[in-house]
């Protein structure tokens, strides 16, 4: 059986510790509890309030107040948290740490401003935030035709990328695996699929999709299927 904790005298550095962990991974913790909390000197602690679901924007912005460059790992926690918002990443832009950059470039929650700044910094960001759902259109613009094919499928399967970007990409693309990603998004219209199934094998393309998308490509196959053959 398990020693019960001597309540007569004074807590020991090691148990405080425990008890301010207890509290910093609580998924029940209070904002205002998990906030007295975020000036804590300990890098574990900050590292739970950055995993908990509880901790509020509020909270995330506190902890990138005090937060310790010496920890990363902290800074991705809160770029990942659910309750992250395009402030806190603002703020953690702010800090200026490298580690950080390629996070925040992946994050939906990042503003178009920093995702551009970024760019210019350096352009190895470009897959990244080809990717992001806020990416700038004069980045789209730019990207859409990269000779970096990763770059170009990113652009493809982006749902923010608008059709008319989409439907350029589908007149000069040559390229198997961009043209199957254009094809398969969930809003291309049927006839930008009929005017390039030249390019591709209806049957395929069935195999690869799921879902509606599947159901469209072998409606169309039975409405059209003796003019695409």
């Amino acid at each position: 059986m398990g020693k019960s904790r001597d309540t007569s005298r004074k807590p020991n550095k090691s148990e405080m510790l425990l008890d301010i962990l207890s509290v910093a991974r609580d998924p029940e913790a209070s904002e205002m509890q998990l906030l007295a909390l975020c000036g804590e000197s300990n890098t574990t602690v900050k590292q739970a309030i950055s995993m908990n679901q509880s901790s509020t924007e509020a909270v995330l912005l506190s902890l990138v107040d005090y937060w310790s460059k010496t920890a990363p790992s902290i800074a991705v926690h809160i770029i990942r948290h659910k309750n992250c918002t395009n402030d806190v990443i603002v703020a953690l832009f702010r800090l200026r740490l490298e580690q950080i950059d390629s996070f925040i470039a992946e994050s939906s929650n990042a503003p178009q401003a920093i995702l551009r700044e970024l760019f210019e910094r350096d352009d190895s960001y470009a897959y990244p935030i080809a990717r992001n759902k806020n990416c700038p259109l004069e980045l789209f613009l730019k990207f859409f035709c990269d000779e970096d094919i990763s770059i170009r499928i990113a652009v493809a399967k982006n749902p923010k990328c608008p059709l008319t970007i989409i439907e350029e990409m589908l007149r000069l693309e040559s390229d198997v695996s961009v043209l199957r990603a254009l094809i398969l998004r969930e809003d291309i219209p049927d006839d930008f699929i009929l005017n390039n199934l030249h390019k591709l094998n209806l049957d395929n393309l069935i195999e690869w999709a799921s879902g509606e998308k599947k159901e469209q490509l072998m409606d169309m196959k039975r409405q059209y299927g003796a003019l695409i053959a």
